[in-house]
């Protein structure tokens, strides 16, 4: 350990804290998290607006599980041991999830789930139980409709979503269980769920506190620009299949088509294109509302625009969009696009339903002089990106730019 380097591996010395005052972030998340299933009892949501607290309930339940509960079992936050326990009781009481039961298992998770699982602790487990049942009893008498609507429905809703977060975190990873996991560096996700991300590297050293987990030195078998419960989108069919219904809803509003456009026109307008230099522009896809094609027509009005889409359906109307605005229409390839054919470009841009490999964008890359990818605005930047421009907050999407004059 360097000069002046603090240890977290020591518990502090006439501290509050085991490890480090940090975890008080968690600590005051978890307590807040209380404000919510009392806010619901409070108000007793009815008809449609029981649904969207449900939901509420439901995020929050995966949320707090897996940042606050998840740390304070492998590193509890207190150098007393009763005010670990008092803390671990009161996150049985507002999570509905008996805390000894669940670090068991979690460790036997960790442990490579060699053997089926056999709880240890029963009377513990018993005792927490029955303070959940006694919890749930108190809830339904302040309010037995929304204990039964809301609360219920919404633990459901938070366990099912922990089961799919804890599936994707090593989906994809053929390592063995105990030191396998799929990583993710994006700064958001790390900072909201703090650090969970960097799952590889908590399997591999579960001890580590979380503040610590980005500098274990490890070569995660694979990483991912998703966010473990956001993962399912790199399924190509589904992910084309929503931002298909979307953009169809922006077909039905010229008012959505316009404010659309202005908001590509300024995020590519940050990018450093060339304008000189660029003369020959290819975009994947986007043949249904040609928005890319559009913005280029605008910001390079002398540029060759050629359109790769593989749908015929798709392209059949794309004329009259450039016709409304009295604008030369682009060059049409009703094709999937193809590295060794569609090569030499100044600029290639691939939309965010793209349904092609991920390989076929790092061959575009070498292939042609730029590439520009829709992505989300979650999703890691990769490091051999040239740079970012956020399109819109509100749609969650970024533009990345890469270019071979990338180190």
């Amino acid at each position: 350990m360097t000069s002046g380097a603090i240890d977290l591996a020591r518990p502090r010395s006439r501290s509050v804290f085991r490890t480090t005052a940090r975890d008080a972030w968690p600590f005051a998340l978890g307590l807040a998290y209380a404000a919510l299933p009392a806010g619901v009892l409070a108000t007793g949501p009815r008809g449609v607006w029981t649904v969207p607290a449900a939901i509420l309930v439901g995020l929050g339940t995966v949320w707090i599980s897996n940042t606050v509960s998840h740390l304070f079992l492998h590193r509890p936050f207190f150098a007393s041991r009763r005010l670990n326990q008092a803390f671990s009781l009161y996150l049985t009481a507002v999570l509905l999830v008996p805390q000894t039961l669940w670090k068991e298992r979690h460790l036997w998770h960790h442990a490579g789930e060699r053997a089926p699982f056999r709880a240890r602790r029963k009377d513990r487990i018993a005792f927490e139980i029955a303070l959940v049942a006694a919890v749930l009893a108190g809830m339904a008498v302040v309010s037995l409709r929304a204990t039964l609507l809301v609360i219920v429905p919404g633990f459901a809703l938070g366990m099912a979503l922990a089961r799919v977060q804890g599936y994707f975190e090593h989906h994809g990873d053929p390592g063995p269980l105990h030191e396998s996991g799929v990583t993710h560096r994006g700064w958001l996700y790390n900072l909201l769920w703090f650090n969970d991300g960097y799952h590889a590297e908590h399997h591999l050293s579960p001890g580590t506190h979380w503040t610590l987990l980005p500098t274990v030195a490890a070569s995660p078998r694979r990483t991912s620009a998703r966010a473990p419960l956001l993962r399912w989108t790199e399924r190509s069919y589904v992910k084309c299949m929503l931002l298909g219904a979307l953009e169809r809803g922006v077909l039905g509003s010229r008012t959505l088509q316009a404010w659309v456009l202005e908001r590509h026109v300024a995020a590519f307008a940050r990018l450093p294109l060339d304008a000189p230099r660029t003369r020959s522009v290819a975009i994947v896809g986007g043949g249904m509302f040609p928005r890319t094609a559009l913005v280029f027509r605008r910001l390079f009005p002398d540029a060759r625009i050629l359109v790769i889409d593989g749908s015929a359906t798709s392209v059949a109307a794309l004329g009259r969009f450039f016709a409304a605005r009295a604008l030369p229409p682009p060059e049409v390839d009703v094709a999937w696009f193809d590295p060794e054919r569609h090569r030499g470009f100044d600029v290639v841009i691939f939309p965010l339903a793209f349904a092609g490999d991920g390989a076929l964008v790092a061959r575009a890359t070498r292939e042609n002089a730029a590439v520009v990818v829709h992505d989300w605005i979650f999703s890691a930047v990769p490091r051999a990106a040239r740079a970012t421009s956020h399109v819109s907050w509100f749609f969650l999407k970024r533009l990345t730019l890469f270019s071979r004059e990338a180190p």
